[in-house]
């Protein structure tokens, strides 16, 4: 087979995979995105090992290109929030545990955790 239809084979691939990746990560179905990180990965290498100067590039794999990029950008950002609502989640639980016991006039008072999510929204 040639470099064109290898490189079109592999993008094609790659897009599929992304695509599946994007719908786990919108539907927060981390088995899904453990199972196809190794493929992601061998997609990413073959890729690599294709001589690029040999390719004669036309529109539609400058197409194929693009959204493969695209798909990869957003997947990119879908992870970065996820990460960065986790951290938020885990800051506010620390934050309730780290209050520990206070002392009243009546003795021992213990923390509600029903009010570790910050509701000042």
């Amino acid at each position: 087979m040639n470099n064109f239809k290898e490189m079109m084979n592999t993008l094609e691939s790659l897009k599929k995979i992304l695509l599946i990746e994007k719908d786990a990560l919108i539907h927060d179905d981390g088995g899904v995105l453990e199972s196809i990180i190794e493929e992601k990965t061998k997609k990413l290498d073959e890729l690599n090992l294709l001589d690029m100067n040999n390719i004669d590039i036309n529109e539609n794999m400058r197409k194929l290109f693009a959204e493969v990029i695209e798909l990869q950008k957003t997947n990119q950002m879908l992870t970065e929030q996820a990460l960065s609502y986790e951290k938020n989640i885990m800051e506010s639980i620390a934050k309730v545990l780290s209050k520990g016991n206070t002392y009243k006039k009546n003795g021992l008072e213990k923390n509600d955790l029903s009010t570790f999510i910050d509701q000042t929204v």
